[in-house]
């Protein structure tokens, strides 16, 4: 299970979750994402990618590193 990382809010005095976007966490916590001091700490943007392509690309690099022997 992943736990989102938390950072302390000096505006809204509360703990907020890093991984949303800092409009999402100013609309949560009725703040303005203008006037926010965390904002370079949110994610900008979100990342999709095919898991297999993952799965592929850690095997290569497993092969390449002469792992071989570990690859089942």
């Amino acid at each position: 299970m992943f736990n989102s990382p938390l950072k302390h809010c000096p505006v809204c005095k509360q703990h907020v979750a890093l991984d949303q976007k800092k409009e999402e966490c100013a609309h949560e916590q009725h703040c303005e994402p203008e006037n926010c001091p965390l904002s370079h700490l949110f994610i900008s943007s979100t990342i999709i990618c095919d898991v297999d392509d993952i799965e592929t690309k850690v095997l290569d690099t497993n092969i390449r590193t002469g792992m071989e022997s570990y690859v089942p």
